[in-house]
């Protein structure tokens, strides 16, 4: 956004800039041979500066109703390639369904969750087994600490001491 100075969702996105780089080359398509139409601006269709089209309805009649041939040939000709073609020759490597970009990025994407997964339950069974640690090590230190007492008073009993002699000792 050139007003905000801030990118968009998909401006570090390969996949989509390599689907603006083919369109954006589209348009720049010629066709080859003598019709005068032989371009999108000679239909009416131009980019902006800041890469959109418009499109001027009145070139767009013109050319449609004085030479509705013409335009015809510059989207598929008799022969040749025509525009409709170059678009989707441009557009194939991006949507091929086994080696296109996108399936590709898809694959990538699909790869990358799945091994985020995978650590995720690892470090699940990770945090299971080391909480059954704490807990049996948390165990044995409550039983130890529950029977502090009770050692306590068998060593007062062979040093000879009582809570009374204790007390009045003090």
């Amino acid at each position: 956004n050139t007003t905000t100075k801030s990118a968009g969702t998909l401006a570090g996105d390969s996949g989509a800039r390599l689907v603006q780089d083919q369109l954006l080359s589209a348009v720049t398509y010629t066709a080859a041979g003598t019709n005068p139409i032989n371009t999108l601006a000679s239909l009416g269709i131009t980019m902006n500066n800041d890469r959109t089209l418009s499109i001027d309805s009145a070139t767009l009649n013109t050319a449609v109703n004085s030479n509705f041939a013409g335009v015809q040939a510059f989207f598929h000709p008799a022969t040749g390639t025509g525009f409709a073609q170059y678009l989707g020759n441009q557009l194939t490597p991006l949507t091929d369904p086994t080696q296109g970009a996108f399936t590709v990025e898809i694959n990538g994407m699909n790869a990358s969750e799945k091994s985020f997964q995978d650590q995720i339950d690892n470090f699940e069974v990770y945090i299971a087994s080391e909480q059954t640690l704490l807990t049996a090590q948390y165990t044995q230190v409550n039983l130890a600490l529950m029977q502090l007492p009770l050692l306590q008073q068998q060593i007062n009993a062979e040093l000879g001491y009582t809570s009374n002699s204790n007390s009045s000792k003090g």
